[in-house]
């Protein structure tokens, strides 16, 4: 046998032996209670890609590694980010010290403003009453308490002088007495007669002073709304110190790149060191949460097989998981098995059937060959 025939020999066996491979692992094998298909199991493939520029300073996971959710992938260089932080939190130091002295102005305005007021109002009102007090004359019982003080001190005056009179009272006693007579004799004469022209014309100037005082007090009450303004802008700045604040913070948050869902890391793209751009991919992970399997089934089988099927996945470590049939491909995809041409021979058509496992899969491997027992 020379060397050209061996050659041509292992040809053959190797397209053999494939070719028997492949229609082993996709085999419809006919259970005694039903229909079992060998697939493949697949996972739902998350990108995790880089919201910020930058340079990887570690890696934290490795290829073919489990993650949980959240949990820490890669750290992106924040030297840059932590010193912006600081003029951001300086600036929103001294906005909010602006905004409390800016408060603390506008409530010490107010106050002095409202005491103002409150003042002005009371003397405004006490000065309209003494003129009006002016212009109408004294009432009925101010004259009767007029003539009665005055009857008072007339008999006192009288009383003393006869004490003087006696030497019982010193001279200095009786000047006391007759000068509270005059100013009750005074009092008495202005009760009846009402008030003198100059009084009123007095009183009615007062009474204009103190309304004036008044507006002004009022007038002060705008400078609290400028003070107001104050405080409004002063609030603004502040607010707008506070976002870049944040938004820096944001950005400090993205220098920790973290697994979006449990599974298991497929493929790393960078390595420590490395300058990374926004947007660039840092690693693959296969989801544990959304695992399927995919099979075909053929033709001659396909009527064992229904939508929202309960079925039966058994991984090659012989743990087994209930499933669920999600989709079924209405479009072959191949031929199962081939026509020989032979009298009533024909191609036999295999069809896609996507089974979704309805279980949380700890022992699988993302790839591996599965088999689906249709008749759960």
């Amino acid at each position: 046998m020379n060397k050209k025939r061996v050659a041509l020999i292992s040809v053959a066996l190797i397209i053999t032996i494939g070719t028997l491979t492949g229609f082993i692992l996709n085999r419809n094998v006919h259970a005694e209670n039903g229909l079992v298909v060998t697939g493949t199991l697949v996972g739902k493939e998350v990108d995790i890609n880089s919201k910020i520029p930058g340079r990887i300073v570690k890696l934290y996971v490795s290829d073919g590694q489990k993650v949980k959710a959240g949990q820490l992938i890669a750290k992106i260089s924040d030297e840059e980010l932590l010193a912006k932080k600081a003029q951001a939190q300086a600036l929103v130091d001294a906005a909010k010290s602006q905004l409390d002295q800016a408060n603390l102005a506008v409530e010490l305005q107010r106050q002095v403003n409202q005491t103002n007021v409150n003042k002005a109002m009371g003397a405004y009102q006490a000065s309209v009453a003494q003129l009006k007090k002016a212009r109408n004359g004294a009432r009925t019982q101010e004259i009767a308490q007029a003539q009665a003080s005055y009857d008072l001190w007339l008999k006192t005056s009288q009383r003393v002088h006869k004490l003087y009179a006696k030497g019982a009272v010193a001279a200095q006693k009786v000047d006391e007495v007759d000068t509270q007579l005059k100013v009750a004799e005074e009092t008495l004469k202005m009760a009846k007669e009402g008030a003198r022209k100059e009084d009123i014309e007095a009183a009615a100037a007062m009474a204009e002073s103190a309304k004036a005082s008044l507006e002004q007090a009022n007038a002060g009450l705008l400078q609290t709304s400028l003070a107001e303004m104050n405080v409004a802008a002063a609030k603004a700045k502040y607010e707008q110190a506070l976002a870049g604040l944040k938004e820096v913070e944001a950005y400090l948050k993205d220098t920790e790149i973290k697994a979006p869902a449990a599974g298991e890391v497929s493929v790393i793209y960078v390595e420590n060191g490395e300058l990374i751009s926004t947007g660039m991919p840092i690693a693959t992970i296969t989801s544990d949460d959304s695992l399927w399997v995919e099979v075909k089934v053929r033709e001659t089988d396909l009527d064992k097989v229904s939508l929202h099927q309960k079925v039966e996945v058994e991984l090659p470590t012989g743990t087994t998981y209930p499933g669920e049939v999600a989709w079924i491909n209405r479009k072959p995809d191949f031929a199962a098995k081939r026509a020989t041409g032979e009298r009533d021979d024909r191609d036999i058509l295999a069809y896609g059937v996507k089974v979704v496992i309805k279980a949380k899969v700890r022992d699988a491997v993302i790839g591996q060959s599965v088999r689906v027992n249709f008749s759960r």
